[in-house]
């Protein structure tokens, strides 16, 4: 875990907003296709949540120097990366309920390491309040203040 955290703490001095397009599959999640990727076979998931704009790319920059004793698992939100477009405005809570759907099509239900960044973080502190069993921790980077 410690090794995790070190590696997580490093993206904090790099910069995650790379805009190249990762191999990926794509699912139906309410009614949007949305892309994701998962990575690794260990027993400790790390879910990814990317800020506004990057999609999955976003974790470019660390996501091949992940430990592979654990699954890693990330996605583009609607409107972002290779995923369908955003119909009408989202609030961050509907993109929790897609999050909730998606970890529930992957089969993810077991506590995991949510990870996130700028906006992804407003997601991710969102889907904390609202299922605090499913997460072990929640790693937040330069967290987003915006009030939706």
């Amino acid at each position: 875990m410690k090794s995790i955290i070190k590696q997580l703490v490093f993206v904090t001095f790099i910069s995650i907003s790379s805009y190249s397009f990762a191999s990926n599959k794509s699912i139906t999640i309410n009614g949007a296709e949305l892309e994701y990727e998962i990575k690794g076979t260990g027993s400790q998931i790390l879910f990814f949540e990317a800020g506004a704009i990057s999609g999955m790319s976003g974790w470019d920059s660390i996501w091949k120097n992940l430990p592979q004793d654990s699954t890693a698992i990330r996605y583009s939100r609607r409107g972002e990366g290779n995923s369908s477009k955003c119909s009408g405005n989202l609030t961050s809570k509907d993109y929790v309920i897609d999050t909730e759907a998606l970890l529930k099509a992957l089969k993810i239900d077991q506590p995991f390491v949510h990870i996130s960044h700028s906006y992804g973080s407003k997601i991710a502190r969102d889907f904390a309040s609202r299922t605090l069993q499913k997460l072990v921790p929640c790693y937040l980077l330069t967290l987003s203040i915006l009030v939706t």
